[in-house]
């Protein structure tokens, strides 16, 4: 497959062209009727000269298209072959061997994350929390992903320590257990803490919203 020798010949060639009418302002005779003579203006002859070089990529284009089908490989994939055929055979070696490595890291980075996700919801079982939690936990080793689990479990620990009776979190209480929540209070709730309230308690969520 020879495709090397096509290359965009015409196309520089229009180029040249071009660079050379700009230079002079043009009386084109061709294209006027015989016996009327017309002087074609700066933006006419840059029109011309631009649908010339349009059909002309087009063409070379279509000439591409089929070549490569002619060959049934691109432009792209016969230079990459050529610049395959060109490399040393140490080049080569070294250039399969890279591949080979990217694609065992991959590989390896899969599987370690598998890996790691089991040992996390292991941790999680281990520790009476949701697995869906997985993504709050961090580490790689066991000892530190215990340290994440241990650390977030002590996290949620207090957060359950701090609800009302109402089960609210203390600091929507006021601090106080025995408060509970009036309307006008509710009212002045933020979505976040509706929700909060909402999950934790929806007896009360429903009897403060008149539901």
């Amino acid at each position: 497959m020879d495709i090397k020798h096509l290359d965009n010949k015409t196309v520089i060639q229009d180029f040249k062209q071009e660079d050379k009418m700009k230079r002079f302002k043009l009386n084109i005779q061709q294209f006027a009727e015989p016996g009327e003579p017309k002087t074609f203006t700066q933006e006419e002859v840059d029109k011309m000269i631009e649908t010339r070089l349009k059909r002309e990529n087009e063409k070379f284009e279509k000439a591409k298209k089929e070549l490569e089908r002619q060959h049934n490989e691109s432009i792209e994939d016969y230079e990459e072959r050529i610049k395959n055929a060109n490399l040393t055979a140490e080049e080569k070696h070294k250039k399969e061997i890279d591949k080979i490595q990217k694609d065992l890291d991959a590989k390896n980075a899969e599987l370690t994350k598998i890996k790691t996700d089991e040992i996390k919801k292991a941790t999680l079982t281990k520790y009476k929390i949701p697995e869906k939690f997985l993504d709050r936990i961090s580490g790689v080793t066991e000892e530190e992903i215990e340290a994440s689990v241990k650390g977030f479990a002590e996290v949620m620990g207090e957060y359950v320590k701090g609800l009302g009776t109402n089960g609210v979190p203390g600091a929507m209480n006021g601090g106080s257990e025995d408060k509970k929540y009036t309307k006008e209070e509710f009212s002045k709730m933020t979505l976040s803490e509706r929700t909060e309230l909402f999950n934790t308690n929806k007896k009360l969520y429903d009897e403060l919203k008149g539901e």
